[in-house]
């Protein structure tokens, strides 16, 4: 998984501090909030629910919370039905419950809203609290990716590349892989990868370079092992050993394996390698190492 448990936790936080647009005054009092939710207004509940989930302008109150996130959520505010979804999950202010959990973000999803879209095709995907079944999961995975979801557009473009869930079609991946590609630092590296392999796409080292230079900037490790590689094997660029160092460098600090074995064999070769240079190279080459 591409950091689940991080991204649901990340997800719930900003669904805690969503605050509702202009609809509701912002001057009006707590009492007055509490009278306008009594009377059934769902964003007047989900409000509330957040207020009391954050303790703004309130006392604290997770139970509080959730009684009024229930209650927009059964009235079909989808942000509502999917922040309550989120908390079955994780247990914040309810008892954990994978049935409720999918039942309300299914909901949410089904009402449309991009985010719970992409959640509910990760249980699909995972079977979290529900059968794995690729093709719902496909299926979700396109509708949230349609709303704008970065990781939902990442992957629909591995489903469709690996024909799991739909039709194995490199094209369709490309698309939507370059669509996240706008944001998404491992659907660049995996651009990279396809256009250095011309999988879906004309073979191009050139582009592929590009790609990963794009993801490598954003401290992707792969990427910055690919450009490594690179250097070190002149392949889309000319062959430099001090360039190869330096990437191959930058991902091993981030505890890139195969990086670090690429490393050890440039430094080897290189120490091998020693008295065939002339002095003045040979004291530059020894600098270089050793300090």
């Amino acid at each position: 998984m591409r950091g689940s448990v991080v991204w649901i936790k990340s997800l719930l936080i900003v669904l805690m501090s969503a605050r509702v647009c202009a609809a509701e005054p912002a001057a009006w009092s707590i009492e007055a909030e509490i009278a306008l939710a009594a009377q059934g207004s769902p964003t007047t509940q989900y409000l509330l629910g957040n207020r009391y989930l954050n303790g703004d302008g309130v006392e604290q109150n997770i139970s509080g919370s959730v009684r009024w996130f229930r209650q927009a959520a059964q009235s079909g505010h989808a942000e509502a039905q999917f922040t309550l979804g989120l908390m079955y999950e994780t247990g914040i202010g309810v008892e954990r419950d994978a049935a409720l959990s999918f039942d309300w973000i299914r909901k949410s999803a089904q009402a449309g809203l991009p985010g719970a879209q992409y959640r509910l095709a990760r249980m699909y995907a995972y079977g979290d609290g529900v059968p794995v079944d690729a093709a719902e999961a496909a299926g979700w995975y396109a509708e949230a990716a349609a709303g704008g979801v970065v990781e939902a557009q990442y992957a629909l473009g591995l489903a469709f590349l690996n024909g799991r869930g739909v039709e194995h079609d490199p094209e369709q991946a490309i698309e939507w892989l370059v669509a996240a590609a706008i944001e998404d630092a491992d659907a660049q590296c995996l651009l990279g990868t396809l256009y250095m392999e011309g999988i879906g796409v004309p073979q191009d080292n050139y582009a592929a370079m590009e790609w990963f230079f794009r993801a490598a900037h954003q401290s992707n490790g792969d990427a910055q092992y690919h450009i490594g590689m690179m250097y070190a094997r002149g392949i889309g660029v000319m062959r430099q050993e001090s360039k190869a160092e330096l990437w191959l460098r930058r991902a091993a600090a981030g505890g890139h394996e195969l990086a670090r074995r690429g490393l050890e064999e440039l430094i080897r070769r290189r120490v091998e390698n020693l008295g065939n240079y002339p002095l003045p190279d040979l004291r530059r080459v020894r600098a270089s190492l050793y300090g």
